[in-house]
């Protein structure tokens, strides 16, 4: 009899070590769980953080141009990035009809803060004036080619300008103004600085 309560309680102890057992291990795995599941929430709040963070950096960059004079629709425009002289002429609602078009280089690239004025068309003597300084034949300043103004056969009488170039050169300033200075005849297509430097002495702007 003494025997038999003495294997009962060994078999009560036994079953008692292994239900501690079995829940010892059930609570560690639940907090390992929750650990991992914690830590990927974590990563996971702090890529999306990050996306945003980057996102309105990028929605944040704005460039400013100041457009005045001669535009339909004067006043401050932003932009996403810089954009060209014509975009922000358009932006502006366009020239006026007494804007000096030729004035301007359409295609010029805006820096961010930039002011740009557009001038009036000059009238009367002062234009003619003006257009007479700038409209120099091949004989005017010891012989210089006005690029501003000459004609396809006065340009082709420049060494390495031919008929393609030549009109290459009169549809550039038709399409973005005059020439500022000779080294602009560079944005020429095959026009580089072999070309220019046998011809810049004998051209003008």
């Amino acid at each position: 009899m003494k025997d038999n309560k003495n294997k009962l309680k060994m078999v009560l102890l036994i079953g008692a070590f292994f239900l501690c057992g079995i829940l010892y291990f059930s609570l560690n795995a639940g907090s390992k769980k929750e650990a991992v599941v914690t830590e990927s929430f974590a990563d996971q709040s702090g890529e999306t953080k990050g996306k945003k963070e980057t996102s309105d950096s990028k929605t944040e960059a704005v460039v400013y141009i100041y457009i005045c004079g001669e535009v339909k629709n004067p006043g401050v425009y932003t932009f996403a990035e810089e954009p060209h002289f014509i975009d922000v002429v358009q932006k502006a609602g366009g020239f006026t009809k007494k804007a000096d078009k030729l004035s301007v280089n359409l295609a010029e690239v805006v820096k961010d803060g930039t002011q740009l004025t557009i001038e009036k068309k000059r009238k009367g003597k002062a234009a003619q004036e003006e257009q007479s300084s700038h409209g120099m034949s091949s004989a005017d300043e010891a012989g210089k080619i006005n690029l501003n103004t000459a004609s396809a056969e006065q340009l082709m009488k420049l060494s390495g300008i031919g008929e393609s170039k030549a009109a290459q050169i009169i549809s550039y300033r038709e399409k973005n103004g005059a020439f500022k200075k000779i080294e602009d005849i560079m944005n020429i297509t095959g026009i580089k600085e072999g070309v220019f430097g046998k011809i810049k002495d004998d051209i003008t702007v």
